[in-house]
């Protein structure tokens, strides 16, 4: 929550909780609830001395708008709710508590907003939740960062067969080629071996009553697809790269070919000028 002088007054806009939210992930997203475009800024600004690399291509930020549900009464009289608020806090911040799972079905997230269920005094669960959600939208912002990259390599290469059905050769260098492989090997690896980024979290392992909001939220953002997509326009990259290698490697053999040819001709143009001057100068 900001506060401490950090943020300028009026950085939260969140008026129902009153208070604004970050999460920062380990892939180098930032996820940020209830704050001003100003504030936000703020927050980007702040981290980027400790950016360790950045994206080629500029990203527009995922934006999903949120809001508050109440509770229906049936929950109040089902569960015998209270007015103690030690004693509620107690009840929505315990992990066994028989009102948490019914109440985490509430959430939803459709046309681009996230159903919250309001609990003034659930202040943990109500970060749990939003954190649920953040996991889905994070992943779903590093794959689009993948798809962009991925697109970018696609515009560049994507003449290459063309040319090489047209003129017979690729006007491509070895070290253009080594790059490429570089970029592609570099892309499957992160996808394929990050689990954090397209997997479910480890962070799940310990709040499984919570997964179900991220199973919703990754669903809504069709992160199995996208990522299905991508591993096939990868191998298709691959593929693209294995024919442009094995075409190197012909141009390569032909030329090697060449230059032995014309080894054995100087040597045999050198042998017979040999024997013309041991013929010439024997008589």
């Amino acid at each position: 929550a900001p506060g401490g002088g950090m943020f300028p007054e009026g950085s939260v806009e969140d008026d129902v909780s009153g208070v604004g939210e970050i999460f920062f992930f380990s892939y180098g997203i930032i996820v940020m609830w209830g704050l001003s475009r100003e504030a936000e800024k703020h927050v980007l600004a702040e981290v980027r001395e400790f950016e360790n690399g950045s994206l080629e291509v500029d990203m527009e930020p995922e934006l999903l708008d949120y809001r508050y549900i109440s509770l229906p009464r049936e929950f109040f009289v089902k569960f015998e709710l209270s007015g103690d608020s030690d004693a509620m806090t107690r009840l929505w911040n315990d992990h066994d508590s028989p009102i948490r799972t019914p109440v985490i079905a509430l959430n939803k997230i459709e046309r681009d907003l996230i159903h919250l269920p309001m609990i003034p005094e659930a202040g943990e669960l109500m970060t749990c939740l939003k954190l649920a959600y953040s996991h889905g939208a994070a992943q779903s912002s590093k794959l689009e960062s993948f798809e962009t990259a991925v697109e970018d390599i696609f515009n560049r290469v994507g003449e290459m067969p063309v040319q090489l059905a047209e003129t017979g050769h690729l006007n491509i260098s070895d070290e253009e080629l080594l790059k490429l492989c570089g970029e592609l090997y570099t892309y499957s690896a992160y996808i394929n071996l990050q689990t954090d980024i397209l997997e479910t979290p480890d962070w799940f392992w310990d709040n499984e009553d919570l997964e179900p909001v991220y199973l919703k939220t990754a669903k809504y953002l069709d992160i199995s697809k996208r990522t299905a997509i991508l591993n096939i326009r990868l191998n298709t990259l691959n593929d693209m790269y294995a024919l442009f290698r094995d075409e190197r490697h012909l141009q390569t053999g032909h030329r090697l070919e060449w230059i032995v040819i014309w080894l054995i001709v100087i040597e045999v143009v050198i042998d017979l000028v040999e024997l013309a001057a041991l013929v010439r100068f024997g008589d």
